[in-house]
């Protein structure tokens, strides 16, 4: 465990450096590319890539390639998009967003689509494959969802008084555990 947690650091570290290229690279082709655009959305909120394979779960999970129309609302006074919909394990998911190149992208890649039609025609191997192209072997696109958690973490890390007791260290862990 310790190994691999080291391995995951250290890619995480790399992906760090490497990063800048693939946001370049999806402001350039997410209007043309769906698994751009998916790539975009797993950047941005952290989403899983999702799946259309059969995992025998209760309830059908989805993430940025498997979204459908009926999982968007965009609001054009605020600028707002927000996500909902169900994702790993059965956990509901909303999500919201400011970010006027995410509400681009979204506005574009659902255009009149309504209901169960998929937002994106793309698939985890399409995004695979775009993340690998854009960062280069060995990362995945899980490893976006670590840095952007890695990222948030020291953000709030940073905005923190230290802790002076070790009741307070557990409890600013836990806060920040929350959050990300």
């Amino acid at each position: 465990q310790q190994r691999a947690a080291a391995a995951k650091y250290a890619r995480t570290k790399e992906l760090a450096t490497r990063v800048p290229k693939l946001d370049a690279a999806i402001e350039r082709d997410a209007m043309t590319a769906p698994a751009a655009a998916a790539t975009a959305l797993i950047r941005h909120f952290g989403l899983r890539p999702g799946s259309t394979s059969d995992t025998k779960a209760r309830k059908k999970a989805y993430g940025a390639t498997t979204l459908q129309a009926r999982h968007v609302r965009q609001y054009p006074e605020t600028g707002r998009t927000t996500l909902s919909f169900v994702g790993k394990s059965g956990v509901n998911i909303t999500v919201s967003t400011r970010d006027p190149d995410i509400y681009r992208i979204v506005e574009h890649w659902k255009g009149d689509k309504e209901g169960t039609v998929d937002l994106f025609p793309a698939d985890d191997a399409d995004v695979r494959a775009y993340v690998t192209e854009h960062l280069g072997e060995g990362f995945k696109a899980k490893d976006l969802r670590t840095l952007l958690a890695n990222v948030m973490a020291l953000d709030m890390v940073s905005s923190m008084r230290r802790p002076t007791t070790q009741a307070k260290f557990k409890a600013a862990r836990n806060k920040i555990a929350d959050a990300v």
